[in-house]
């Protein structure tokens, strides 16, 4: 089937959904917190007044898992879209801003990149993809995660992006991964990261910092120790430091930092408090005076059926955070999220509509 097809067919099953606007503000999220861990405050949260409201959606997608996101080019005023389509196959659109985020512009259609071939077998997307941008030697591209089942084992394959052309899919190792992947770049390094069977995370990485991206170079999955967790990741990179979040058995998030690349990690501690979340989380990262800004954005729990995004924001690294807020929205899946410094931040959700809404915070 041809990449049009493929366009004609998300259109006409777009026309049969009604589009249903994501919920105004909400307030009110969640059960009470368990007390697994302690969170301390952060001196500075996020303004909810300055997110835009959700607008969209974006046009003539119709995705049935989380998106996932990225900025492309050096001035962050490319955003890249990704998500499952109803075929089983990720599917790509992209956005532009003119005026630092203020608005944005939208491709009419999106574009299909497929699923992992093995042994002339097409395999079908298990979940939703991972991606990430990076930039070494004066380039920028992007790279694209998801998980297939062969043999009964959940393998993670990759698609590697120069100058918007994109690699076949190619296997990460090999394991067992219980849910989908994230991914995030750290010089000279593409890494990804997912939960094994035993509710740990591992991570595979490759080095591309001749720019050349080489299949075979993947290292073995290695472990982050440690943890129960029950969702895919966060991943961000900031500070020469990587960041992961993830849901522990209290529905509430956890985040784990690594400042060598992966050598070692510093444990699961709190992020955020006063919430329970149904979705795994969204995580950005900013670095600035020598501190890094979190944001943990999430799906919260929820009593009366509607699921509004929050967010809980760190100015220290992740020492200490403030309470969940509210962003509104009613999302059938966990956000998306991505930062261009702690006052620009882009986060993405799935209506009720199955379609792709956009929320600007500008300060």
């Amino acid at each position: 089937m041809t990449q049009h097809t493929h366009s004609r067919l998300l259109r006409r099953a777009t026309m049969l959904l009604a589009i249903t606007p994501l919920i105004g503000l909400l307030t009110g999220c969640g059960a009470a917190a368990e007390s697994e861990d302690s969170v301390g405050t952060a001196s500075s949260e996020l303004n909810i007044s300055k997110f835009k409201g959700w607008s969209g959606p974006i046009p003539w997608g119709v995705i049935n898992t989380s998106p996932s996101v990225n900025f492309l080019g050096q001035y962050n005023d490319k955003i890249e879209v990704f998500g499952r389509g109803s075929d089983n196959a990720l599917w790509h659109t992209s956005g532009q801003t003119s005026n630092d985020g203020q608005s944005w512009s939208w491709a009419p259609v999106w574009d299909s990149l497929g699923s992992p071939v093995v042994n002339g077998v097409t395999y079908p997307l298990l979940g939703k993809g991972a991606s990430t941008t990076w930039a070494v030697n004066r380039s920028i591209g992007s790279a694209v995660a998801a998980r297939v089942s062969i043999g009964g084992l959940s393998q993670v394959f990759v698609r590697f992006s120069l100058g918007g052309v994109y690699s076949a899919w190619s296997q990460v190792s090999y394991g067992n991964l219980e849910r989908d992947p994230a991914m995030a770049f750290s010089y000279p390094y593409l890494f990804v990261f997912a939960p094994g069977t035993d509710h740990q995370f591992y991570y595979s990485k490759v080095d591309i910092g001749t720019q050349n991206y080489n299949p075979a170079n993947w290292t073995g999955w290695q472990v982050i120790p440690g943890g129960n967790l029950t969702s895919e990741a966060g991943a961000a990179v900031a500070g020469a430091k990587i960041f992961i979040a993830s849901r522990g058995t209290n529905n509430q998030y956890f985040l784990n930092q690594s400042a060598n690349n992966g050598a070692t990690w510093s444990g699961w501690t709190g992020a955020g408090s006063g919430s329970t979340f149904d979705s795994g989380p969204a995580l950005t990262a900013t670095f600035s005076g020598g501190v890094a800004t979190l944001n943990v954005f999430g799906t919260a729990s929820s009593s009366n059926g509607v699921h509004p995004m929050l967010n809980s924001t760190s100015t220290d690294g992740g020492a200490t955070w403030g309470t969940f807020q509210s962003v509104g929205g009613d999302l059938l899946y966990g956000p998306a999220a991505i930062a261009a410094s702690p006052t620009h931040i882009e986060t993405f959700g799935v209506a009720t509509n199955n379609q792709v809404y956009q929320n600007t915070y500008l300060e």
